[in-house]
């Protein structure tokens, strides 16, 4: 199997969130039910792989792979719960935190560029505002806080 097809999934689910895909007018339950079901999929399958079973020597890649899956699931939960602003939101802080945790440095560096990329893009012309830059400085603050008491 592939190892550049989960990041394939995660890319078009990446790519749909920033176009508000999961948002309305769109039917936001149906597409977000089958987004993380696929992305379920892959998880299980790329976690089977990780355990051992089937990918001898391909860790790092693995790993890569399971934490972007992770952080895209992270994500459509949170905008079907209401966006950023729902209760859902410091779930990204828990994921980035485990990450950081049991990660090398560089590819926790990643994950955080990632997911900073994905607030970013969420925040679109939002980020040109001042109130935007708060929010978007407190996100980053806080991103770099969980993920540092925690890589340590």
């Amino acid at each position: 199997m592939d190892l550049t097809l989960g990041f394939l999934v995660a890319s078009a689910v990446f790519a749909a969130l920033l176009s508000g895909g999961y948002r309305a007018p769109f039917d936001p339950d149906v597409l977000a039910t089958s987004a993380l079901v696929t992305l379920a999929i892959w998880l299980a399958l790329r976690l089977g792989q990780r355990l051992g079973f089937g990918a001898p020597g391909r860790e790092a890649r693995i790993d890569l792979e399971l934490g972007t899956l992770v952080i895209a699931a992270v994500y459509v939960l949170i905008e079907a719960s209401g966006g950023p602003a729902g209760a859902v939101y410091p779930l990204v802080y828990v994921v980035l935190a485990f990450i950081a945790a049991y990660q090398p440095v560089l590819r926790v560096a990643y994950f955080v560029v990632l997911t900073l990329g994905i607030e970013a893009g969420l925040l679109g012309d939002a980020l040109l505002t001042d109130a935007g830059i708060e929010h978007f400085a407190a996100h980053v603050a806080f991103v770099g806080m969980f993920t540092w008491l925690f890589a340590v």
